[in-house]
């Protein structure tokens, strides 16, 4: 998996959480660059937490930021042909909304997010 966060902000970051897991990450951006890039170590549904430093958060600063994910290998699903249909009006392969929060005791809401689909599916050259 690849995950990478872009933002001006310099107090804004993400952690990686395995598994089951809801306290401890197993990656935190803070101290890695807000890259990061690796094998996994179970299967499983990970948590991709982006947060703003307590001081920042504390001044009611505002962060935009792009966040990148990237996962290959070690399963079935498999990304679609060379020129497969996009989302009318978009970049994307795919749309929809997911619950997020702007932690801290915030309530959770729902946020856009898109796909994009790279690479060949089984049984195709790229």
């Amino acid at each position: 998996m690849n995950v990478s966060l872009a933002t001006k902000h310099t107090a804004t970051y993400f952690n990686i959480l395995a598994p089951g897991e809801n306290e401890v990450a197993m990656f935190n951006g803070s101290t890695s660059e807000n890259q990061y890039e690796g094998t996994l170590p179970k299967s499983g549904d990970y948590k991709i937490r982006v947060y703003m430093m307590r001081s920042a958060a504390r001044r009611d600063e505002v962060a935009n930021y792009r966040l990148e994910i990237i996962v290959t290998g070690g399963g079935t699903h498999t990304a679609g042909p060379p020129g497969d249909a996009k989302v009318a009006g978009t970049d994307f392969h795919a749309t929809g909304e997911i619950p997020c929060t702007m932690g801290g005791g915030q309530p959770t809401r729902s946020c856009p997010f898109g796909v994009t689909r790279q690479g060949a599916a089984a049984g195709r050259s790229p």
